[in-house]
């Protein structure tokens, strides 16, 4: 249904339950797309004409309906999809600058990070990374790969240094 109604650019309704609600809510809107990362996401039209993103695991009773969507004319799936590191946009865009150590630089180069990626190689075979996106916590959860622990460091900028530290610093609840 999902697919279709996208290529058709009709309405669709289902209730959606987020894993934290107690009950799904009824939702109508048009589908514009989907990404697909950890889980599967339907990215819709949202009320103020921003995109919403619904994981698709979490969508409930599926309907299709006879009403044609617009979309706005100045959206671009393609582009909006290239801001993001991962599938968060709520962030705002940042400037990053990572480092991998001469031990996992090579293996690191070969890897794909964003669109938007520039990497340049020190004489000491250290792998420098730049990118331009949105999307911190994805990224956070890259930079903690365990290939790279140790290995790896932030250079900018500092809002990303501090919600890696403000992560880390949920993460020791874990093992409290």
């Amino acid at each position: 249904i999902i697919e279709k109604e996208i290529q058709l650019q009709q309405i669709i309704t289902f209730k959606y339950k987020t894993q934290k609600g107690k009950k799904a809510t009824q939702t109508t809107t048009l589908p514009l797309g989907l990404l697909f990362g950890r889980f599967g996401y339907l990215v819709c039209l949202g009320m103020s004409e921003k995109p919403i993103i619904y994981r698709l695991d979490l969508l409930q009773d599926v309907k299709e309906t006879d009403k044609v969507g617009v979309r706005p004319l100045d959206f671009n799936f393609k582009k909006w999809c290239a801001e993001s590191y991962g599938i968060y946009h709520g962030d705002k865009m940042i400037n990053v600058e990572i480092e991998f150590s001469p031990k996992v630089s090579e293996r690191a180069s070969k890897i794909k990070f964003h669109q938007s990626q520039k990497m340049k190689f020190w004489k000491d075979k250290t792998l420098r990374l730049s990118l331009r996106c949105k999307g911190w916590k994805e990224l956070i959860h890259e930079i903690l790969h365990p290939d790279y622990l140790g290995e790896v460091k932030i250079i900018q900028p500092q809002e990303l240094k501090d919600e890696f530290k403000s992560y880390l610093k949920k993460c020791e609840s874990v093992v409290s």
